[in-house]
């Protein structure tokens, strides 16, 4: 648990959740009491989860040379993502999420429900060769409603997502497993210019 702001470095890299027992591995990097979370670019971050809760936020600001990098050591496993969770209505808000130049790899999904964010030249991608549910590679965006922010938006990022996934040969049966999941709602306006493969 994350309670007060704290920052992330190359030179730290790679941060990763200690595994004493199964239960801690699965557990999630929690950002609780408004705290920011400040990852500088070129860091690698091989973590289960990372969750955000009432005004926390993530400030992941990396650079083209040197993006910031989210997944998992071993690149045949898959994890759980980042769930951007919205805070409280009338809550006071430093500013919105970040995350510029950001690969995201083999995460279950990334989902930012009512939470503000900006998504600027990122890659969300799959590369396990396995074609399962947990190994899709989701985008998940609603609108936020907070006073004094701009409304959220996602820019030059490409979503390489899987599509759907075989869960049965006879019959063949495929369920989806979309790339991009929007929502909007209350005239709340999203910005996106997303490219989506397979």
């Amino acid at each position: 648990t994350i309670s007060s702001n704290e920052s992330w470095t190359k030179a730290a890299s790679p941060y990763f959740t200690s595994c004493p027992t199964t239960a801690a591995c699965e557990a999630p990097v929690r950002l609780t009491n408004g705290a920011t979370l400040t990852i500088e670019s070129g860091a690698t971050v091989c973590v289960d989860s990372i969750l955000t809760e009432g005004a926390s936020r993530i400030v992941a600001i990396g650079t083209q040379s040197e993006p910031i990098f989210f997944g998992v050591r071993d690149r045949a496993n898959h994890w759980k993502g980042i769930d951007l969770q919205a805070p409280a209505r009338g809550s006071a808000v430093m500013g919105s999420s970040i995350l510029t130049h950001a690969v995201i790899e083999n995460a279950s999904d990334v989902k930012a429900l009512g939470h503000p964010i900006i998504v600027e030249d990122t890659i969300m991608r799959r590369v396990v060769p396995a074609a399962r549910a947990e190994h899709c590679a989701t985008f998940y965006i609603q609108p936020h409603s907070v006073n004094g922010l701009a409304p959220s938006r996602v820019l030059r990022t490409v979503i390489d997502g899987l599509g759907s996934f075989l869960v049965s040969d006879n019959p063949v049966q495929l369920t989806q497993c979309p790339a991009l999941h929007v929502e909007t709602f209350d005239n709340q306006s999203l910005t996106l210019s997303v490219r989506i493969i397979n």
